[in-house]
């Protein structure tokens, strides 16, 4: 959005001063990738904002801790989903204030 938030940031600031959630919020992943779509919310939960991998080995330990296995695709899937978090982040961060000139 033009303001520099989303259209997520928008709707939840509407659901806390009207009490009523938009359906956009409550809407469920399409169905078969709720355990994709679980698995990236699990792992990204764990990162600092702006951090663009998720490390091998932490799908690794996400897939023994809950005994499934990834194909390659949703792996590759879990990395895009990082990496487009990621620049999301540092699109919106603002521009850092130009320093003035000492002489």
């Amino acid at each position: 959005m033009s303001d520099g938030y989303t259209l997520r940031d928008h709707l939840q600031a509407e659901a806390r001063q009207t009490g009523r959630p938009d359906a956009d919020l409550l809407a469920a992943p399409p169905h078969g990738t709720e355990v994709l779509w679980g698995a990236y919310v699990a792992l990204a939960g764990s990162r600092q904002m702006g951090q663009s991998a998720i490390p091998a080995s932490e799908i690794l330990a996400h897939q023994q801790l809950h005994g499934i296995r990834f194909s390659g695709w949703e792996v590759d899937t879990l990395q895009a989903l990082a990496r487009a978090t990621a620049a999301v982040s540092a699109a919106q961060r603002p521009a850092p204030k130009p320093r003035k000139a000492t002489s």
